[in-house]
């Protein structure tokens, strides 16, 4: 396989759809990547931490790549979810095999940063993370309520990752929208 094919392959995580919308589709996990790494931009000047900017920009860009192979998770798929950091395993090890060698080992380290969710950029990207996608359906009333979502939920799912007293807040006022409007 050649350098170009090699780099295609990366591509794909435009074509993987996420169950937020974007117009009158599917958001793709690429779009959930970028509006990520337009929060991380937003938050970062923000917080009182000092954290590595280029480290949170790859954890962000590379952490969900594994949704070229495994398909993207929905937070509410209990079955789905059981399977999954096995999935995203096989995943890394096609990826790792799959893009030109100078990618690969960065790719890996990065994500697997990500999973373990231990030094403070990590745990900053796993809440933009938890951001992005309630931010993306804050004006679709009927998808909160067609999946299901609770006040409950979203607090005890969510507000465990948002560590940073900003996002913490961002997030806060987030939820209390969705209340205003009748979303949860």
């Amino acid at each position: 396989m050649d350098d170009i094919q090699q780099l295609k392959y990366l591509f794909k995580l435009k074509e993987v759809d996420r169950r937020c919308r974007v117009l009158e589709r599917h958001e793709s996990t690429a779009e959930h990547i970028y509006s990520s790494q337009i929060l991380t931009q937003y938050f970062l000047p923000k917080i009182s931490q000092e954290l590595d900017e280029l480290k949170i920009m790859k954890l962000t860009l590379y952490h969900d790549l594994v949704e070229i192979e495994a398909g993207d998770t929905f937070v509410l798929d209990e079955e789905g979810r059981k399977t999954k950091k096995e999935r995203e395993k096989q995943a890394m090890a096609h990826i790792k095999a799959t893009v030109p060698k100078e990618l690969a080992a960065e790719i890996e380290t990065y994500w697997q940063e990500y999973e373990v969710n231990e030094s403070m950029e990590a745990k900053f990207c796993h809440a933009v993370d938890a951001i992005d996608p309630a931010i993306q359906c804050l004006y679709h009333k009927e998808h909160w309520q067609q999946e299901g979502f609770t006040e409950e939920w979203l607090e005890a799912r969510k507000a465990r990752f948002v560590e940073f007293p900003v996002l913490l807040a961002f997030f806060e006022e987030i939820v209390s929208q969705l209340k205003e409007k009748g979303h949860v």
